[in-house]
Order: structure tokens, then C-alpha cells, then sequence
């Protein structure tokens, strides 16, 4: 390096020992750089020749003037280096060794407590099942204890009066007895004959009177002895009806684990549309609300989207639409236009956007301008229950109270809507819509998240 950094003075110098002459070298005022004078005997390519020399002597002096900062640099690091002894380097290598046993350590400890806390909560969660199935023996035995009892009362009648018929067949064959032993001595004594005649008679008499008195009593006592049915029928219908809720309440369960909470965006809201001031409950008003204008409001149709995008995990909400008579409920994407009221803006009417729409009393499931019939019959429906699984790209729609599912959105049912369209690309927003005041309308269309507990 110190080769190539030459100073001025002595490339001058060779060149006046090259051309013989002499050279002055003077400082210029005015840039404080070497100047060099021409002699007058100097040829023109010499002087150039000398000007090339000086230029390329500047630009070697710049190009190395950072040079020696960067070599202390690179010596500093490399002394620093050298200047780790084997031991130092040893114990940080004991010290790393010891952080990765601990961290080890740790992990393993944690593995622990995880299967323990496992088996709490399978203990907890069989005790709380086995709470149940207690309590349904419990339930089960009385309740069979109950027809026993009915049956016990029931034999109890049906005994008393086998014991009267008892007793009656012994007074007829009593009086067979009797007037067969009178048929076999008729032919005898005249006076036994006048006799027994009198007996008979009285006998038979007997005999047809408590035959008629019986005779009566064979209804009354053959809808008397029987286990009252039609009560126990009403209990098996009972216990039929908490078996479905119970069954639902099962399956529902699983559903409240994914609850999410779901508030709406008042600045999404078209202007017809009051928003409750919780957020959670939404109804058309007669007359335009004093709004700001907003490029996320829909301007055209009564929708209103969810504050809270979705973009991962499973998630569950429920709405109350009994009071409505016209709704909407569903999800879209963010993107979804805001302006105007063609299909792009109205839910289920493109491909940004999946609902169910109650209308003219008939529920249809819409996507991408397409929709299907829902079996579901609109007037026993009270609660609509949605369910989200963002990776599976599953959207299904539910009858909260039932569990029954009304309509499902997926790869399996993408055919029906959109072959493209079967998993989610962009945020989702829980998404609702009335529809306008109708003039004399008797009542007003209103929904209403809930609130659910987990």
C-alpha cells in the first residue's frame, strides 16, 4: 500500500530527472493544492504526459484515503479474536451447554404439567358426565317406579274382581249341582219330586238374577283394569323432547367453544338502518338518520357489516329474528361494494358475499347470484346460529334452537354456487340486512346478536 501512495515530490522529481529540466513547485492561494509551472522549453506531450501522471496520482490518493480506517478496523476485530483464550471460549461454551440443559429442563417440566393438567380436566369433565348420567337414572327409575305403582293399583282391581267372579262361578256350580241331582231323581217319589220343584225354582231365580247383575258390571270393569295410557304416552313424548334438546344442547356445546362476540360498525350502516347503542341489535327506521357520509357505508341497501374482520381459527354467533318478517344474515368479504344497488351490493348476490334470506315468507341460501330452497320452515324459526372455519372454508348456517342445520357453504356444496369459490382469500365480516319500511306495515323488522356463554 505505501508503495502506491507516492508523494507528490517525488514523482516531480523523476519527472525532472526524465526530462533534464527543473521544476518549481509552488502552493496555489486559492485551492491550497500543488501547482507546477511550465518551462517554456517543455514539449506539448511532455506536458501532457506529466498532467496524466499528476490526475492519476490524485485519484489513487482518494481511492486509498478510507483504506486505513478499514484495515484498523478489520485488525481490531481479528486482535479482538485472538485475544479469547481456549479457556474463555470453553467456559462460554459450559455456559451455553448449561442454558440448553435448563431450557431442556424446562420443556420437559412443562410436558409434565401439561399431561397433568390433561388429566384434571378429563376428571373434571367425566365427573360433570357422570353428574349427568346419575341424575338420568335417578330420573329413569322413578319414572319406571311410576308405572309400576300404575300397574301394582291396576292388578290390585283386576284381582278384587277376579276373586267376585270366583266366588259367582262357585254359586253356578252350586246350582248345576243341584239341578243335575234333581233331573237324576225326578222320576223318583212324587213328594220328593213337589219338593225339589220348589228348590229348583228358587234356585234358578237366583241364579238368572246374579247372572244380570254381572252381566252389567263387564264393561265398567274392563275399562277400569287397565294402566292409564294415554298419561304414560304424554311422559314418553316428554322424555323424547328433552332427549332431542338434549342432543342439541350436546352438538351446540362443541359451537360455544368457537363463540365470538360480534358488534356491529355503525359506519358501514346505510342511513335507514338504527344501529342500538351497544351495537348489537339493528332495525330499520321510518326516516333517514343524520349520518356522516362515508366511503364504508352502504348508501343504497339496508346492510351493516361486522366491526371485526375474520382471517383464521373457527368462530360461532347467534341471532335472534323471531321479530323480523324480513332479513337477511350471512358473511362477506371487506371488499365487497358499498356504492349503488346493483347485485355487487346486496348480499349473496356475488361472489364476496354467503347468506340466508327470509322474503314473501320463503328461506333461500344465496351465493354468487345463485340460491337454493331451505327446508327449514320459516315460522318456527327463532334463532339462526352461524358457523365459520376460515381454513376449511366452511360456512354453515343453523337453527339455534335445534341444532338443525338449515345450509351449509363448502367444497361440497361449491358446485351449487361457485366451483371456484370454496375456501376463503380475504377477511370475513358477519353481515346482516333489512329490508326498507313498507307503509302500513303492523310491525318493524328488527335482529338481535346474542350474547352467549360459554
Amino acid at each position: 500500500m505505501a508503495e502506491n501512495t507516492r508523494p507528490l515530490s517525488f514523482t516531480l522529481a523523476q519527472q525532472q530527472h526524465a526530462t533534464g529540466s527543473k521544476v518549481t513547485v509552488e502552493p496555489d492561494a486559492k485551492t491550497n493544492e500543488t501547482k507546477v509551472p511550465k518551462e517554456r522549453g517543455m514539449s506539448s506531450a511532455h506536458s501532457q504526459r506529466f498532467r496524466q501522471q499528476d490526475s492519476a496520482d490524485r485519484r489513487l490518493q482518494e481511492s486509498t484515503s478510507s483504506a486505513p480506517a478499514q484495515d484498523v478496523a478489520e485488525r481490531s476485530t481479528e486482535q479482538s479474536i485472538l485475544q479469547v483464550t481456549p479457556k474463555q471460549s470453553l467456559h462460554d461454551l459450559y455456559t451455553k451447554r448449561d442454558k440448553a440443559e435448563a431450557h431442556i429442563q424446562s420443556l420437559k417440566s412443562r410436558n409434565t404439567v401439561l399431561t397433568s393438567s390433561a388429566e384434571h380436566l378429563k376428571e373434571q369433565i367425566s365427573n360433570q358426565y357422570e353428574a349427568i348420567r346419575k341424575m338420568l337414572n335417578t330420573d329413569e327409575k322413578a319414572t319406571l317406579e311410576l308405572i309400576d305403582i300404575e300397574k301394582r293399583v291396576a292388578l290390585g282391581k283386576l284381582q278384587k274382581i277376579i276373586k267376585e267372579w270366583t266366588s259367582n262361578l262357585e254359586q253356578i256350580n252350586k246350582s248345576i249341582r243341584a239341578t243335575q241331582k234333581f233331573i237324576d231323581q225326578e222320576e223318583n217319589q212324587v213328594q220328593i219330586q213337589d219338593q225339589d220343584s220348589k228348590t229348583l225354582s228358587s234356585q234358578a231365580t237366583e241364579i238368572k238374577l246374579t247372572e244380570y247383575g254381572y252381566s252389567k258390571k263387564i264393561e265398567n270393569e274392563v275399562q277400569a283394569v287397565k294402566i292409564d295410557e294415554v298419561r304414560f304416552q304424554k311422559l314418553s313424548k316428554l322424555i323424547r323432547n328433552i332427549s332431542t334438546n338434549l342432543y342439541s344442547q350436546l352438538q351446540r356445546k362443541t359451537f360455544l367453544l368457537e363463540y365470538s362476540p360480534v358488534i356491529l360498525d355503525i359506519a358501514s350502516a346505510h342511513k335507514n338502518m338504527l344501529v342500538s347503542k351497544d351495537l348489537t341489535s339493528m332495525s330499520v327506521a321510518n326516516e333517514p338518520l343524520n349520518v356522516p357520509e362515508s366511503p364504508l357505508r352502504f348508501d343504497k341497501v339496508c346492510n351493516v357489516l361486522a366491526a371485526k374482520g375474520l382471517m383464521r381459527g373457527k368462530h360461532y354467533w347467534e341471532v335472534y329474528v323471531k321479530p323480523s318478517a324480513q332479513w337477511c344474515i350471512g358473511i362477506a368479504y371487506g371488499s365487497i361494494e358499498r356504492k349503488g344497488k346493483h347485485k355487487s351490493t346486496k348480499l349473496g348476490r356475488n361472489r364476496q358475499s354467503w347468506c340466508i334470506e327470509l322474503k314473501a315468507n320463503q328461506l333461500l341460501a344465496w351465493h354468487n347470484d345463485r340460491n337454493v330452497n331451505c327446508s327449514m320452515k320459516p315460522s318456527k324459526l327463532e334463532k339462526v346460529g352461524v358457523y365459520v372455519d376460515y381454513e376449511k372454508g366452511l360456512a354453515a348456517f343453523y337453527d339455534a334452537d335445534g341444532m338443525k342445520l338449515i345450509q351449509e357453504f363448502s367444497s361440497i356444496t361449491s358446485s351449487l354456487f361457485d366451483r371456484m369459490h370454496h375456501h376463503f382469500t380475504e377477511p370475513i365480516y358477519p353481515a346482516f340486512r333489512l329490508f326498507p319500511f313498507v307503509v302500513g306495515s303492523t310491525h318493524s323488522d328488527k335482529l338481535e346478536i346474542c350474547k352467549l356463554e360459554s
